[in-house]
């Protein structure tokens, strides 16, 4: 599993955990770091090699790219976890998954996160959605 401030940032805080004894001390951990009132999110953690990072404007995408794990055991796909990125990315395929995302969440302009098991993602099938931020850049604030 993953735990995780649910208002974190660049993988900031993130931490994983393979055992019971490992979530134990994950959890511990992360409310050892943690601001008072903080609360932590657990997720399972899908297992891929490679993420998108989609930025879209009114539901439609104009920038994209791929982040990249150092290995399937690695936590994040951040840079700052030894990942890296390709900006060979197939922005037109995705565009009708993008614009179905946005209607559906009400969220036409932003910056979305998704994630495909295969180790070639199909853009066409849908994707698991790991976050989606209202603003293309700076995180908002947490409430």
């Amino acid at each position: 599993v993953i735990v995780k401030d649910p208002y974190g940032y660049s993988s900031m805080g993130l931490l994983q955990a393979h055992s019971k004894k490992e979530y134990l001390s994950a959890v511990a951990q992360f409310f050892q770091n943690a601001k008072l009132g903080t609360e932590a999110l657990v997720q399972h953690k899908v297992q891929a090699l490679r993420e998108a990072r989609v930025t879209y404007v009114d539901g439609r995408p104009f920038h994209g790219y791929w982040r990249i794990r150092e290995s399937l055991k690695s936590a994040s796909a951040a840079s700052t976890r030894g990942g890296y990125q390709d900006f060979n990315f197939p922005l037109a395929e995705i565009a009708p998954f993008v614009e179905r995302f946005a209607n559906m969440t009400g969220v036409v302009v932003g910056g979305a996160d998704f994630i495909w098991q295969e180790a070639e993602p199909n853009v066409g099938v849908e994707p698991y959605t790991l976050e989606v931020s209202p603003t293309s850049d700076i995180k908002p604030a947490a409430p």
